[in-house]
């Protein structure tokens, strides 16, 4: 694997950008959706994969990073298009080895720079909205980075400024892989900025909540805090809670103490919402709940 990766990621013969996606490693198992429900060791596997990339090429991953980030300039070009998804790709790679390894087996190589200086560097310096957000969630991501919550701050007032920026703040708040995760959702949710009746930020706080399981599905906290999203969403948009429901379709695969978990949570949704006037959301739940007899 770490060799095809290899191949792949510093071949001249494919377009940047197709070496990216080729190689993106989602926190998912397509080829195998019997271990699918498995959500915590998935993103425990999917970060030793990197690492193990990462602890064999680390010289030339640094390398080509700091060449994509030298001659990017500003304005819409083509080339830098294609640029943008292999230097997200190549930082991902960098992160990953500044972490402590998964496996015992793999190698700890230090990044030569901090991996939350770059992120933050990318996130300042670059004019493009893709790289800024891939700053922005790496930052953020970094709970060991002293200026994390000034940083946030200042993105904070600076995109809310504009409904689509707003949404990108959304949807990267809401979809951490950090141990406040939960907090950090439920102080979006309070926010005065965050309108849950609006689709493009219910929506997109219900989609990127239910993308995150080994959170959402897979701790008490997180069911707490789907339970906390459902009701603020659900009662004035019913449409945008649907992402929140449609993640529970594991539930036949877990042991009893799990299920049992899992049902709770989704009986606390039905109990919170009005059998008329939120019918849809209801419904769903009874069809749902009835899987549990």
């Amino acid at each position: 694997f770490v060799e095809l990766h290899g191949s792949i990621l510093f071949s001249d013969e494919l377009t940047p950008s197709a070496r990216a996606l080729t190689l993106v490693e989602a926190k998912t198992i397509p080829s195998r959706d019997d271990l699918s429900h498995h959500y915590a060791a998935i993103k425990e596997a999917t970060t030793a994969l990197l690492q193990a990339v990462w602890a064999k090429y680390s010289t030339k991953i640094e390398a080509a990073y700091n060449k994509l980030c030298e001659t990017a300039h500003p304005g819409p070009h083509v080339e830098q298009f294609q640029e943008r998804a292999l230097k997200r790709h190549l930082l991902l790679l960098i992160v990953a080895g500044g972490k402590a390894p998964v496996l015992s087996t793999t190698p700890k190589v230090t990044p030569t720079v901090e991996p939350n200086k770059l992120a933050l560097d990318l996130l300042k310096k670059s004019t493009f909205v893709t790289d800024q957000a891939t700053g922005f969630r790496l930052v953020l991501e970094d709970e060991t980075f002293a200026d994390r919550s000034k940083v946030q701050e200042e993105i904070f007032e600076e995109w809310r400024k504009t409904p689509d920026m707003l949404t990108k703040y959304i949807s990267i708040v809401s979809s951490l892989d950090s141990k406040d995760v939960g907090k950090q959702i439920l102080k979006l949710l309070a926010n005065p900025s965050f309108n849950p009746s609006q689709s493009s930020h219910g929506r997109t706080l219900s989609r990127c909540l239910s993308q995150i399981r080994d959170f959402s599905l897979a701790t008490d906290e997180g069911l707490d805090v789907m339970v906390q999203v459902f009701v603020k969403i659900g009662k004035v948009n019913q449409m945008s809670a649907y992402p929140l429901l449609q993640c529970f379709d594991h539930l036949d695969r877990f042991d009893d103490a799990t299920k049992a978990k899992m049902f709770a949570t989704l009986q606390r949704m039905q109990d919170s919402i009005d059998k008329k006037k939120e019918e849809s959301l209801y419904n769903q739940l009874n069809i749902i709940l009835e899987k549990k007899q």
